[in-house]
């Protein structure tokens, strides 16, 4: 996993710089450095992956959680993903949260429709707020497939909750669901793994205090 160079010496004054930087300069899939205009000695590292490989099915104009795993809290203790498909901020900071969903369809035809959002919590999970932009994707055929990639540089506070979230919608046929999918045999031996139905991963600033 590549470095990604941000700033010198970062401090609260400074995040919200770093995340305008990030937002519109850096790829996050590059293996490559990059640095970023008048930032150096901070880095975004990885701090964790979640990662989901069952069948998520959709419910038709019923929101359901997208999970990314079993519970698992990230190795120093940021976040953590419960069963249920809620991410618990236990310090909060500046993160670059990249999700991948695979979204899929098997059987019948016409076309289906499957919405996806994130919501946030300030008060534990007693309200949730819709942030962003809600995004569809729509499937024509069976056994057709489409990946969802984002990225998005945010600042947490400690006790927020944060959910991924996903529909089918009754404007379209009642098909729809994420699903992961198996490389053969052949390919297996190469050492390629599980596309996986649904995946999150959490990049922290390296340098910033990250206290509960």
């Amino acid at each position: 996993m590549a470095d990604y160079i941000l700033s010198a010496p970062l401090t609260g004054s400074k995040v919200e710089e770093l995340l305008l930087r990030v937002n519109n300069n850096q790829d996050f899939t590059s293996v490559l450095k990059g640095k970023l205009d008048g930032l150096d000695n901070q880095h975004y590292d990885l701090e964790d992956t979640f990662t989901d490989t069952t069948t998520q099915v959709g419910v038709l104009d019923t929101p359901k959680n997208v999970l990314y795993g079993p519970l698992k809290t990230s190795p120093s203790g940021i976040l953590r993903h419960n069963a249920d498909g809620t991410i618990d901020v236990l310090k909060g900071g500046p993160l670059f949260i990249k999700t991948r969903h695979r979204v899929a369809r098997t059987g019948a035809t016409g076309v289906s429709r499957v919405f996806q959002w994130v919501e946030i919590s300030t008060d534990n999970g007693a309200s949730w707020q819709i942030t962003g932009t809600p995004v569809a994707a729509s499937l024509s055929g069976a056994d057709e497939s489409s990946l969802f990639f984002d990225g998005t540089p945010i600042n947490l506070p400690t006790g927020a909750k944060i959910r991924a979230r996903f529909a089918r919608s009754s404007t379209g046929t009642d098909f729809g669901e994420l699903r992961s999918a198996s490389p053969s045999a052949s390919l297996t031996t190469y050492g390629l793994g599980t596309s996986p139905s649904a995946q999150l991963s959490v990049y922290k600033v390296i340098g910033w205090n990250y206290d509960a």
